[in-house]
């Protein structure tokens, strides 16, 4: 079974959560196991399971909005881990945009370009 992750800013967990719902036939069929923070343990590790379900990871799907672009923890830690196990083929990487912004000028025009 495949093993998703998906990083996006809290603040478009809801349109996240939507996105989520039509994994739910592929996870049934058993084909691949989504993962986003929603399953983290309140008063755990956070940040150490994050990395290790990056780590994890078969695809990793970045839902791309302007609050995506702007949160820190997305640009200084699951963005270049991700690229760094892409640039590996470790992973393949999947920008969803899910709201109108200026991705085109980030490293998330890099997925498109790379051919993989």
């Amino acid at each position: 079974m495949m093993k998703g992750f998906v990083a996006y800013s809290k603040a478009d967990f809801k349109i996240v959560e939507g996105l989520m719902g039509h994994f739910k036939k592929l996870e049934d069929e058993g084909i691949i196991k989504m993962w986003y923070d929603c399953h983290l343990i309140p008063g755990g590790e956070w940040d150490k399971v994050i990395r290790n379900k990056i780590d994890e990871a078969d695809v990793i799907i970045f839902c791309v909005s302007d609050n995506f672009l702007d949160s820190n923890y997305v640009q200084k830690v699951e963005i270049p881990r991700a690229f760094e196990r892409h640039n590996c083929d470790k992973v393949t990487l999947i920008p969803v945009i899910i709201e109108q912004c200026l991705w085109r000028i980030t490293r998330s025009d890099k997925i498109k370009e790379s051919g993989k």
